[in-house]
C-alpha cells in the first residue's frame, strides 16, 4: 500500500429476491452502498476468490476534497479472475491514487462464466455514473472523471466507450487513459 492512502470499503447493492434466486444475500452492514451488485462466484474460486462478491473500494490519498477529480480503475484477469478489491490490486491502485493525488474507485465487476463480459462493461458504466455523483466522502459531483485499467480491464475501458454518448454530462468531463474522450 502507498503511504498515507486510506482504503474505504463500499457495500454491494443487494439484488431483489427475484434476481437473487431467493437467496438470503446480505451486503456489508452499515457500509455505504457502492455502484456494483452483489453476485456469487462459483467457478475459478482458487485462492479465496469465490463466494459472495460485488463490493467496491475507494483508495483515498491525503488532501482530497469532495469535488476532486476521480479515477475508475478496472482490473484485468481475462474477465474470469480477480477483482479490483483483491489484495493483489491494492498496492497498484493505492500507488495510482497517491501519484495522481486523486481518489481511485475499484470495483468487483461480474465475471465469466457466471456472467458475460457485457455484464462487466455494464458494471463499468454503472460505476462511472455512480462515481460522477458520489465521492469518497459521500454524495458530491466530480469535476473530472478518469478511467483506466490493465489487461482485460483496459479492454473494458475501450469497450465501454461507445456506450458513453448516452451519458453526455459524463462524457464532457471524462478522460480515457489520459486522453480526452472525443465523440461526434
Amino acid at each position: 500500500m502507498a503511504p498515507g492512502v486510506e482504503v474505504r470499503q463500499l457495500a454491494a447493492i443487494v439484488p431483489t429476491e427475484g434476481e437473487n434466486c431467493g437467496a438470503l444475500a446480505v451486503s456489508a452492514p452499515g457500509a455505504v452502498v457502492g455502484p456494483t451488485r452483489l453476485w456469487m462466484k462459483t467457478t475459478n474460486v482458487g485462492g479465496g476468490f469465490g463466494g459472495l462478491r460485488g463490493r467496491s473500494e475507494w483508495m483515498v490519498p491525503p488532501g482530497c476534497t469532495a469535488t476532486d477529480c476521480r479515477i475508475l480503475y478496472l482490473h484485468g484477469g481475462s474477465f474470469m479472475w480477480y477483482s479490483g478489491v483483491d489484495y493483489i490490486y491494492q498496492p497498484l491502485t493505492s500507488r495510482i491514487a497517491a501519484a495522481a493525488g486523486m481518489p481511485v474507485l475499484v470495483i468487483d465487476s461480474r465475471l465469466s462464466p457466471e456472467f458475460t463480459c457485457l455484464d462487466a462493461i455494464e458494471d463499468c458504466l454503472d460505476a462511472l455514473v455512480w462515481m460522477d455523483a458520489n465521492g469518497p466522502d459521500g454524495p458530491a459531483k466530480a469535476r473530472k472523471l478518469f478511467i483506466c485499467g490493465d489487461s482485460s480491464g483496459g479492454g473494458q475501458v475501450h469497450s465501454a466507450e461507445p456506450s458513453l454518448p448516452a451519458s453526455p454530462l459524463i462524457v464532457r468531463k471524462l478522460f480515457i487513459c489520459g486522453h480526452r474522450a472525443v465523440f461526434r
